[in-house]
């Protein structure tokens, strides 16, 4: 069974983005060459290229739709990130207070007290 590894939505991120600007720049170069087509009278190949355009602004629109989840995992990402960042800075200074409070008890502990 083969394991799945994901990467982190920061990593995929630039990818879509990247993937969805291509698609765009690609539909304004089909709609270019589909006015072209439709000048010339080739009505045929401007429907072709009009159905590639609709194909085209669907995976647009899905890469946009991909980005903003992305956005909005990494974002949950960098959450998880800091909280797990805060718990490991908490567990350090508990720690290092637990050695405190043990010398301090032994110090006292030696310390007879006469009033």
């Amino acid at each position: 069974m083969a394991l799945l590894v994901r990467k982190s939505a920061t990593a995929t991120l630039d990818a879509a983005k990247t993937a969805q600007a291509e698609a765009e720049k690609r539909i304004g170069d089909l709609e270019a060459k589909r006015r072209a087509a439709l000048l010339a009278n080739h009505l045929d190949e401007s429907l072709k290229i009009a159905d590639e355009v609709d194909k085209l602004r669907r995976l647009a629109g899905a890469h946009a739709e991909q980005v903003k989840l992305l956005v909005e995992e990494a974002a949950a990402e960098d959450r998880a990130r800091v909280a797990k960042a805060h718990a490991a800075h908490a567990e350090r200074v508990g720690k290092e207070l637990d050695k405190r409070v043990a010398a301090a008890k032994a110090f006292t502990d030696g310390i007879s007290w006469r009033w």
